[in-house]
């Protein structure tokens, strides 16, 4: 029976070998388009039976490039926002006050991965890893620029997965679907500080949003 056993097990993992072979080391660079967003960002405060609440959320995109060492993904993209507001609630409604913004920033990430090899062509791989957000410019409707944009700069965790398909021994298409949580930013602590009071139930709400990025890749 153990020697039956034994057997069984190198079987099994021959068989899983196989169908998820490991890549060799290889380095790659590329580059592509992405899409990004966020909701839930601001604040929520309580005090008795009265609630307010300030969010805001964006939807935006741009391109990026990326520097690939088969296990970890170094990327840094440039966006811009095709949607930017912040909107108030009073007890649970919109308020009616709100504010459209335009942003522009950067937006760095390192990603862990680890690649499983389909076959000569298709490559998937798990990602995890974290990203920052460098806010260069915030606009109002107006075009009046905000004084202090890295009040928005964030730090983001991110999980999700990717696919390489590769084209010829060298040129591969990447594609790359992440979701992520932020953590609370400065500009929203400070609004924190400065509504904490006696009293007064205040907290930053959880930012979240997903991440969908599209590439051609280069390998050396």
């Amino acid at each position: 029976m153990a020697k039956k056993a034994l057997v069984v097990l190198v079987l099994v993992t021959i068989t899983v070998s196989g169908a998820f072979a490991l890549p060799e080391f290889k380095l790659s660079l590329g580059g592509g388009g992405y899409a990004t967003g966020e909701m839930g960002g601001g604040f929520e405060a309580s005090a008795g039976s009265e609630s307010f609440a300030l969010e805001y959320n964006y939807v935006g995109g741009g391109g990026f490039v990326f520097f690939d060492a088969t296990y970890a993904e170094l990327s840094v993209g440039f966006f811009t926002t095709a949607l930017f507001n912040m909107r108030e609630k009073i007890n649970g409604s919109l308020s009616g006050e709100s504010m459209n913004l335009n942003a522009m920033g950067l937006d760095i990430s390192l990603l862990g991965k680890f690649p499983f090899v389909l076959n000569q062509r298709v490559t998937l791989f798990p990602l995890l890893g974290a990203n920052y957000l460098l806010m260069l410019s915030i606009k109002d409707e107006d075009g009046d620029e905000a004084d202090k944009p890295e009040e928005f700069n964030a730090i983001w965790f991110r999980v999700g997965g990717g696919l390489d398909i590769s084209f010829t021994d060298r040129v591969f298409l990447r594609a790359e679907v992440l979701y992520g949580l932020r953590l609370p930013n400065k500009f929203e602590n400070d609004l924190v500080d400065v509504i904490d009071e006696p009293g007064v139930d205040v907290k930053p709400t959880i930012a979240h949003g997903p991440q969908v990025k599209i590439g051609v890749g280069f390998k050396f």
